[in-house]
């Protein structure tokens, strides 16, 4: 790995680090700029310019800028901000020199058609509606407004508001673009697998004709304004009750910026935070608190988020206030302080996992002066974080008298609110914070056994006949650790729906040996952190770690598979809020309710893909927790069980750690996979609804039934929904947007990791009114769309598919799920097989299934009018 650092010309930086084993390319072209350069009259000017810039460049418009994009199977994103304006591309190495180019193009020669400029503005329009209607949108707008002065661009929306974009032009657009990158400081990062001399000749004929301005680190001017009414109700039709509080933090550049954040981990960031611990102790005290440091050049922002139920509201807030007068008051003691460095330690390695961490890295040492190398990273921690500092910090930071509380919902009021500020009844409030016991393994001692080998991965079998997935990534420092069960929400029995979720978030309440709570500290006291998912095949629990905390986490999942400890007590609080959370998902949230109908109107009750992962209602209200025992015993079984260790461990040592954690679970085992499905496909039967609900978009939901991986057709149904679906060069994209007009955004979702087969969605929103006749003319082309097929959407497809299968490698989670999903749905010829097959895919192939899958009498839709 080689990295260089240097000054192109005043103002503009070039940062580059190679790292050979990449098999692509991660560029970032930053500007030091960003909406504090919007006039009073250019409110939300900056993203309307990302949105344009993104859309076209040179002589090229729109459709074809996204059709050569797609073609290279590169991924281009623009992000605007407050305080920084960002251009990304990944591409494979062959494509370095035309990345440069595009981006300089991008850049300095956008698209400027005004009727593209017309559409990216009432695109805008609608997403600005459309916030009215979501509640975590209102009360961040609120909060910016009453927290920051209203002069200073921190207090504003990022998309702007309508008289600024109802004024919005051609002209005025790239005036505002023109006086932006003026001498602008910029930095230009690129990471990945290319080759040091091609880069070299590239950059001699690129941004050679800008002026850049010199760079500097400081900030600007003081963001906060003084607030005299420092309690906000904002009423909206939602049961539960939202909660911002927010109090004045250092900003980005500042010196105490990473003291501040460690400050925030020890009171509300991390799970063994004071917040966390004291919400705890008070059982569905709230659904969620947590706390955030956001900082910007001008200043920064400890933001203290709550969720609970309305009458529970005041206290929480209490119980918020007392937390920071605690630690304010008393400081931390040397053994906590102790804790939450080592907890830092341990995870900060997780920063340098990917290609984009590494460019992250890069930047913050360009912009901010930090150091780059995780072994400077980790020194400049411990020369800088020490009890003392931190006490002193979180003394300055957490001062109630400066707090603005904003709180949402339904008949809200301000004695709530100022609940906050009452002098806290209680000097106790968090419990202590000790070293946990580490469980031991099962005592698992027989031979692991080989029995498949690749060359990125082999599959083992425990002596007690449980698979173990192992995918060694050395020069990482972080390890993935995922236990699947062979269990979703299609084993659920009719009348028992939502089993399979509920228990995925009872399995963190404890065993004999880990008492409830104990999970995530034991893991975090390695600086672990985990997570779990429910689908309606599958469940899966994930932990990261480094190498040190493997076998802790290891025993931790051997004894929750186990020996779980289902009480009464905690059955009944997962299960309210469980309730709760799909009444946050579906039944208070309209796309959630049109994509349930859908799904039901696909499967009905003569398949358990009809049904929720969450559960129906009224099932879940019946469960009991006799079923949910039932249900721990069938989903834990060996036989259900693939372990998953990826990264930075060498196969042997993972395997050996597995055996003497899960090898005496349960008896002799087989596996229940590779699950096979019929190869006949049962097309739907034709069945359609419309729902009229709050929504700030109309949207049409529409679905076929599509192979899963491992069918003969599964490769090209994938290229086939790409060419449809995805993408601004899809055909969807194409008809319906740009040439007809009749909708503003198209996609499409295709799950291959399925027991049986899926459903592929086609979707597409509009901030207009849905016409009634969408759904029956977009069949009617998907009829007829077969005979239109061309090789070059083919190849395009193909190129896409290639280039995401290279960029996924940066996520080792993501790709260790994707690896795992194969092999417990197919052979293990076929898990490493894919790529050739997808490569084999020809055109009378996309036509053939084409045909078959897409026909409208195999069609279900769903139509969601939104209302304000």
């Amino acid at each position: 790995m080689s990295a260089t650092f240097q000054s192109v010309k005043p103002g503009f930086i070039l940062s580059t680090q190679r790292v050979g084993s990449a098999p692509f390319v991660h560029l970032t072209f930053t500007v030091r700029r960003g909406s504090e350069c919007e006039g009073a009259a250019e409110l939300g000017y900056l993203n309307l310019l990302g949105t344009m810039i993104s859309r076209g460049c040179g002589k090229l418009d729109r459709g074809a800028f996204a059709n050569d994009c797609d073609s290279r199977g590169a991924n281009v994103q623009v992000y605007p901000s407050r305080d920084f304006f960002t251009l990304e591309v990944w591409v494979l190495p062959e494509d370095l020199e035309w990345a440069l180019e595009t981006m300089e193009n991008m850049l300095w020669q956008p698209l400027w058609d005004p009727v593209e400029v017309d559409i990216a503005v009432e695109e805008q329009l609608s997403q600005l509606h459309a916030r009215k209607d979501e509640k975590r949108s209102v009360i961040w707008d609120v909060c910016r407004q009453r927290f920051f002065r209203p002069e200073h661009h921190y207090s504003r929306n990022l998309l702007g508001d309508d008289a600024s974009l109802d004024a919005a032009g051609m002209e005025a657009l790239e005036a505002f673009r023109t006086r932006f990158l003026h001498q602008a400081e910029a930095v230009l990062c690129v990471t990945g697998g290319f080759d040091e001399e091609r880069l070299a000749r590239a950059l001699k004929s690129r941004f050679q004709s800008t002026s850049f301005a010199p760079f500097s680190p400081n900030g600007r001017a003081s963001c906060y304004q003084t607030i005299a009414d420092r309690v906000c109700e904002i009423p909206f039709p939602v049961n539960q009750a939202e909660v911002l509080v927010a109090l004045p933090a250092m900003a980005r550049q500042a010196e105490d910026y990473r003291l501040g954040l460690f400050c925030n981990e020890v009171f509300g960031g991390a799970f063994l935070s004071r917040l966390t611990r004291a919400v705890r102790m008070r059982e569905g005290m709230a659904y969620s608190a947590e706390s955030r440091i956001r900082s910007g050049l001008d200043g920064g922002t400890l933001w203290i988020g709550l969720q609970t139920d309305v009458d529970r509201l005041p206290q929480a807030l209490r119980v918020v206030r007392a937390c920071m007068d605690e630690l304010a008051e008393e400081g931390l003691p040397e053994s906590e302080f102790n804790h939450f460095q080592e907890f830092v330690t341990h995870s900060m390695p997780f920063d340098y996992d990917g290609i984009s961490d590494l460019t992250s890295r890069r930047l913050e040492q360009v912009l901010f002066n930090e150091p780059w190398s995780l072994e400077d990273r980790l020194q400049h921690f411990r020369d800088t974080v020490s009890r003392d500092k931190t006490n002193a910090l979180c003394r300055e930071m957490l001062k109630p008298g400066e707090a603005l509380v904003c709180i949402l919902g339904e008949g809200m009021k301000r004695e709530w609110g100022e609940a906050f500020f009452e002098p806290p009844t209680s000097s106790f409030v968090s419990s202590p914070l000790e070293w946990i016991p580490e469980p031991e393994g099962n005592g698992g001692s027989g031979e692991p056994t080989l029995i498949h080998t690749h060359r990125e991965g082999q599959l083992y079998k425990l002596s007690n006949g449980i698979p173990v997935l192992c995918l060694p990534r050395l020069e990482l420092a972080s390890i993935s650790l995922q236990v699947w069960t062979v269990t979703g929400a299609m084993d659920e029995g009719k009348g028992h729906t939502g089993l399979s979720h509920l228990l995925e978030h009872l399995m963190f309440r404890g065993t004999p040996n880990v008492p409830d709570g104990q999970f995530d500290a034991i893991l975090a006291q390695r600086g672990g952190l985990n997570n779990a998912f429910t689908t309606e095949d599958f469940t899966v629990y994930l932990d990261q770690v480094t190498l040190g905390g493997l076998e802790s986490a290891l025993n931790l999942e051997a004894d929750r598979f186990s020996r779980l400890d289902i009480s009464e007590e905690l059955f009944s609080t997962e299960l309210s809020v469980v309730l709760e959370e799909r009444s946050m998902r579906i039944d208070c949230n309209p796309l959630g309710k049109a994509y349930e109908t859908l799904q039901y109107l696909a499967f009905g009750d003569q398949h358990p893909y009809g049904h929720p992962v969450i559960g129906w209602r009224e099932d879940l209200e019946a469960c009991r927790l006799e079923d949910m025992r039932r249900h721990y015993r069938y989903a834990s079984s060996p036989e259900r069980l693939l372990l998953v260790i990826a990264g930075g461990c060498p196969s042997a040592e993972a395997v050996s750690l597995a055996e003497r954690a899960f090898g005496r679970l349960g008896g002799e085992s087989k596996p229940v996979w590779p699950v096979r499905a019929p190869d006949d496909i049962p097309r739907l039967e034709p069945a359609s609804e419309t729902m009229r609900d709050r929504s700030g978009y109309s949207y049409l939901l529409l679905c076929y039934r599509f192979p899963r991986a491992g069918h003969p057709d599964y490769e090209a149904c994938e290229l086939l929904s790409r060419v449809l679906g995805e993408g601004d060069s899809c055909r969807l994209y194409e008809v319906f947007v740009r040439e007809r007009k009749r909708v503003q955004e198209v996609w499409m979702n295709l799950e291959p990791q399925s027991r049986d087969h899926p459903l592929v969605h086609f979707g597409v929103a509009t901030a207009e009114e849905l016409d009634d006749n969408l759904a029956d003319e977009i069949k009617r082309y998907l009829d007829e769309v077969p005979d239109q097929l061309k090789q070059e959407e083919l190849d395009k497809a193909s190129r896409v598919w290639f280039s995401e299968d290279a960029f996924s490698r940066d996520d080792l989670e993501d790709w260790a799920l994707e690896i795992a999903g194969r092999v417990v749905l197919m052979d293990w010829d076929e898990v490493w097989g894919q790529r050739e097959r997808m490569n084999a895919v020809t055109l009378d192939d996309l036509r053939r299934v084409a045909r078959c899958y897409l026909s409208s009498q195999g069609a279900v839709h769903v139509v969601l009018h939104g209302e304000s």
